[in-house]
């Protein structure tokens, strides 16, 4: 039995529809991609990928959490960000101070420090919700 014209033409609308919809879902990814790629470029230019560097201030804050220390910078906005310190930087407790790398008091309980670095490692811990920030840079405020 062969194909009649109309049912060759209905075939022919459905394939129509197919490549139509193949199309636009091709021109969907290539938009997704060209997003992606916009988003991660800088106003020089260039591509970023991965972290962004960025420098976070706030004022020197812990506490012991039964046998565990948890310390933070607590921004103006009262959110409270656990910093990761450059090596050999450290977290002393009773009273709260934080020893640069050679072990001299850097900063007390309540000042302000400035740090640079990147946000990762999310996840929780008994001092933490959230995302924790790496410094590989400490400063205190200029001014």
């Amino acid at each position: 039995m062969a194909p009649t014209a109309e049912k060759e033409e209905d075939r022919e609308q459905v394939v129509n529809r197919i490549t139509r919809a193949t199309l636009v879902a091709r021109w969907a990814v290539v938009a997704c991609v060209m997003a992606m790629l916009l988003a991660g470029c800088r106003s020089d230019g260039t591509l970023s990928v991965g972290p962004q560097r960025e420098t976070i201030s706030g004022r020197l804050g812990g506490e012991m959490r039964g046998s565990v220390g948890c310390a933070w910078l607590e921004g103006a906005d009262g959110l409270r960000t656990e910093v990761a310190y450059p090596n050999h930087w450290r977290l002393e407790f009773e009273p709260l101070t934080l020893l640069d790398d050679e072990g001299a008091v850097f900063a007390r309980q309540g000042d302000v420090v400035t740090v640079s670095g990147t946000y990762g490692g999310v996840g929780d811990t008994a001092c933490r919700s959230g995302p924790l920030f790496g410094a590989d840079e400490v400063r205190r405020p200029a001014g």
